[in-house]
């Protein structure tokens, strides 16, 4: 894959990540990345897949990108640009001990589980704690392995010159729909890193009050680096729900983003990522 990489500011910039661009041995390293900020010399993406990564749901099947192919990095009219298309074909699994897990019980009871920590958030802790030990006691891990592909999505960013702004356009034409339930825009970077949240509304948060999946009501929602004084935001669309979130376990998660879940039948999308940085 080429090298490809855009200025965003005098301290930051962007690079298009290869699968396995997280540091450390996280079970989603093996899957494809977006653009993954940077400040200085030092990559604030942690386990998060980047902006901008198209994600498939079937039911209780996850379908990740396990590659990417870049077409171009062309500079036109001042502007920067990258155009990515997205294989998508990595299948999240569990294992227990090394071993497959292929009981559709039990995928039934990570999916239910996993719909009571989105939809209440009184439980999360509980669920959390709970799931924690299982996977401890039982050795259960997810991983990630190659299946058919569900579907090639392009997706083309822009940067003006000088600008700050991150265009984002993706087309979903070519992707499978039967069975599909939900598609989701990944825009993620490091839990250790982000680790503030304010929108529109005034609301602010930090560390674990963030929340690990709520929706964004405000017009548009930021995510705060407070080290480096690194900001991105992401405004509501009418055509997808916009989702907060952040993780972090140690070995296993750390990521921190605003995702946008579409329907189904859509098969065009564009947003724009706005970033910001304080000297």
């Amino acid at each position: 894959m080429a090298e490809a990489n855009m200025k965003a500011g005098q301290r930051i910039s962007l690079i298009f990540g290869e699968p396995e661009a997280a540091p450390g041995d996280y079970p989603t390293s093996r899957i494809q990345k977006g653009l993954l900020l940077v400040c200085g010399k030092e990559r604030l993406s942690e386990e998060g897949l980047g902006f901008g990564v198209p994600l498939l749901k079937f039911g209780n099947r996850d379908i990740f990108p396990g590659s990417a192919r870049l077409f171009f990095n062309n500079v036109i009219d001042g502007a920067s640009t990258i155009e990515a298309v997205y294989e998508l074909n990595l299948i999240k699994k569990m294992a227990m001990n090394g071993r497959h897990i292929k009981s559709r019980t039990i995928y039934g009871i990570e999916t239910y589980f996993g719909r009571l920590h989105r939809e209440y958030p009184v439980l999360r802790e509980t669920v959390d704690r709970g799931g924690s030990q299982l996977r401890q006691l039982f050795g259960i891990n997810s991983v990630f392995e190659k299946g058919v592909t569900a579907g090639n999505i392009g997706v083309t960013y822009t940067m003006p010159k000088r600008g700050s702004t991150i265009h984002v356009a993706v087309d979903l034409s070519d992707v499978k729909r039967d069975g599909l339930t939900e598609i989701i825009i990944a825009n993620e970077q490091g839990a250790n890193y982000f680790d503030g949240y304010c929108d529109a509304n005034g609301k602010r948060l930090s560390g674990e009050k963030i929340g690990t999946w709520d929706e964004v009501i405000a017009e548009h929602a930021s995510l705060i680096d407070s080290g480096n004084r690194v900001t991105f935001t992401l405004g509501k669309i009418n055509m997808g729900r916009l989702f907060r979130g952040r993780e972090l376990a140690p070995g296993r998660l750390a990521w921190a983003g605003l995702n946008y879940i579409l329907l189904p039948n859509t098969a065009h999308f564009t947003y724009d990522i706005e970033l910001g940085e304080n000297t």
